[in-house]
């Protein structure tokens, strides 16, 4: 859903579902994406286009130990 692992950045979602694939469905699966503001934008990115979004809810400063 972002590009790289940062979660700085939103993919070319937009692109994604006008390719021929049609993808619908995004996620920030493993590595999840902590700006709220980055979310809220994905969420009313993907809804102009009928697209899902499966979030990785996860509060680093819960998580003990590495990865």
């Amino acid at each position: 859903m972002t590009v790289g692992l940062a979660g700085e950045q939103l993919a070319e979602l937009g692109a994604m579902a006008d390719s021929r694939a049609q993808v619908r469905m995004f996620s920030d699966d493993g590595i999840c994406v902590h700006d709220p503001v980055l979310m809220r934008r994905a969420l009313e990115y993907v809804k102009a286009f009928d697209g899902v979004v499966a979030q990785h809810a996860q509060e680093p400063r819960l998580t003990a130990g590495p990865r």
